[in-house]
């Protein structure tokens, strides 16, 4: 199983997100992630460092790590803008990046509204979704697709590398890894274990055939003590 942790990018200064990146490099977690908002669900007051440019920094500042969005939607850029931004990155970063993509949804169509963009009905998200990932993949990018619904399920076994399920329950990704043997993988983004034992929950999500973990921390988060216990379990359930 692999582990990623999700950088602070809700913020002005891009200086903690950098620095999480590199502990998260140096300390032997596998991936980091940004989120692709405007600004906060809910909160269009707060700020949010832009996912692509902030990766292609940390591509810069690390040698090893997976480097990722979590989730870009389609419809905050035209499909053909969004897959060379993703290649570009990926090009800068050595081909280490994952590239999460989905349609967005209700908790998020407010930031399409507040920047003037257009929300597609359901079905042309769908579509956009399937053309990006296929035009991604064809580029060598490593694609994941996030969400929940019975749609984008059966698109991320068809059309991506992996499904990402945020606070997904177990039996659900159970499901997903055992009906794609050898593809599509099944993979879980959330909040960390309210205990706190990350061990724990990440050898529940293996035995669920979980192949990623990526918690997303709370902002009020002491990162540099959330790093390295984190990579302490990731070392514990490798």
């Amino acid at each position: 199983m692999k582990v990623g942790l999700v950088a602070p990018v809700f913020a002005r200064s891009t200086q903690l997100a950098l620095s999480v990146a590199q502990q998260a490099d140096e300390s032997g977690i596998d991936g980091v992630f940004s989120y692709d908002h405007l600004f906060p669900i809910h909160s269009p007051h707060r700020p949010a460092l832009a996912a692509l440019p902030m990766l292609a920094a940390m591509a810069r500042r690390t040698e090893r790590i997976h480097l990722g969005t979590l989730v870009s939607r389609v419809t905050l850029l035209p499909a053909a803008v969004l897959v060379e931004a993703l290649a570009t990155l990926d090009e800068i970063a050595g081909h280490r990046v994952i590239a999460g993509i989905g349609t967005g949804d209700s908790l998020t169509q407010a930031e399409n509204e507040a920047y003037g963009m257009t929300f597609p009905p359901l079905a042309e998200r769908l579509r956009l979704l399937v053309e990006v990932a296929r035009a991604l993949r064809e580029r060598g990018v490593v694609t994941w697709i996030g969400g929940r619904s019975r749609q984008v399920r059966a698109i991320a076994a068809a059309d991506s590398d992996g499904w990402n399920a945020w606070d997904g329950p177990l039996d659900e990704l159970a499901a997903f890894a055992a009906a794609n043997p050898g593809g599509a993988a099944a993979t879980w983004g959330g909040p960390p274990p309210p205990d706190g034992d990350f061990e724990d929950h990440l050898r529940r999500l293996a035995s669920a055939g979980v192949a990623w973990a990526v918690y997303g921390p709370p902002p009020a988060t002491d990162w540099a003590e959330l790093v390295a216990k984190l990579a302490g379990a990731a070392k514990a359930v490798r």
